[in-house]
């Protein structure tokens, strides 16, 4: 079932290039709405240790962001999967206190004259080891190892997206100036992209596979196609190369002009 909410989730990415704002609210409509979450939340860590609002959906305050920087020290959701470098889920109670973080002026309350009912549930994902993703739920919520490996894979491919943003990376279909590695990069699918950005953070094949929801065989397939794209032998060779394309480039003419 996932595999199809993926298959979307990187075509929205590729065609829309979407801010962390867009990107949240794709997440809550679309890739999670079976879950019916109450709010989506993307956090970073940075500012020594310190954990940032990057983006959130839902019934969240909109003044969100103003609520954050709270010690990573601190136990919450935001917190609990980068420290276990996993997907966790479990009940907000007994953390609210100690959280470190207002979760109730971080919801958004109901102007109607039912309250909206408190956040009770949240599941998470780390986004690498530089955020999280959280979905909070106004009830108790059961996850399937189908909805964990869903959660796992989709702050997998977050992080390439926010990565690739960060690093300036062009999209699939962009166009380069026609040489070097940055068209090469250009004419990836968005399977090579994902599995392309996976080597880079020395990811197992099986790793590869389990993220991308792809068997290992043909995350294989894929990677002899890169390599030969790429003009290199070994994943080191891969990981060598600089990250931003105009280094690609640099690097690039300074192999060409060796060759002469």
């Amino acid at each position: 079932m996932y595999r199809e909410q993926l298959s979307q989730l990187f075509s929205y990415l590729l065609d829309a290039s979407p801010t962390p704002e867009e990107l949240c609210g794709f997440l809550f409509l679309e890739t999670f709405s079976h879950l019916s979450p109450n709010a989506l939340l993307i956090s970073e860590i940075h500012d020594f240790g310190r954990v940032h609002m990057l983006a959130g959906f839902g019934a969240i305050s909109p003044d969100y962001k103003s609520l954050a920087p709270f010690p990573f020290a601190t136990e919450n959701p935001f917190n609990a999967p980068v420290r276990n470098r996993a997907t966790v889920s479990g009940p907000l109670e007994g953390l609210r206190e100690n959280s470190g973080v207002d979760l109730e002026k971080l919801q958004a309350k109901s102007a109607a004259l039912s309250p909206q009912e408190p956040w009770v549930h949240f599941a998470a994902g780390p986004i690498g080891r530089s955020g999280g993703m959280v979905l909070f739920f106004t009830r108790n919520v059961d996850l399937s190892e189908e909805n964990q490996s869903l959660i796992s894979s989709v702050t997998n491919i977050i992080a390439l997206h926010l990565k690739r943003a960060h690093k300036n990376l062009p999209a699939k279909g962009e166009q380069g100036d026609g040489s070097g590695i940055s068209s090469i990069l250009a004419t990836f699918s968005k399977r090579q992209r994902a599995i392309f950005e996976l080597v880079r953070e020395s990811k197992t094949n099986l790793e590869i596979s389990r993220s991308i929801g792809y068997s290992e065989s043909l995350v294989r397939q894929e990677l002899v196609k890169i390599f030969r794209a790429l003009g290199v032998k070994t994943r080191g060779e891969l990981r060598s190369l600089p990250l931003n394309i105009e280094d690609f480039e640099e690097q690039e003419s300074s192999r060409n002009s060796e060759r002469k």
